[in-house]
């Protein structure tokens, strides 16, 4: 993504798609580590990152059923 400015632009401007994705019920604080520093290497603080999250929060998200218990 760093190399390729294609890709880093592609991933900025989807952002909100990946901070949408539903955390998996283990291993959650490396999800987030993994999730934030996608988000450095793209240049979206963490702050930005809220705002954004709080803006596209009225398009409407279907949960794919990830963490649904069988």
């Amino acid at each position: 993504m760093k190399k390729n400015q294609a890709f880093s632009s592609y991933f900025k401007a989807q952002s909100h798609l990946l901070q949408e994705f539903p955390e998996p019920e283990d291993n959650v604080e490396n999800y987030r580590k993994i999730l934030k520093n996608v988000l450095n290497v793209i240049g979206i603080s963490k702050s930005e990152a809220q705002d954004e999250d709080e803006a596209t929060q009225a398009i409407s998200f279907v949960d794919p059923g990830y963490n649904d218990k069988i």
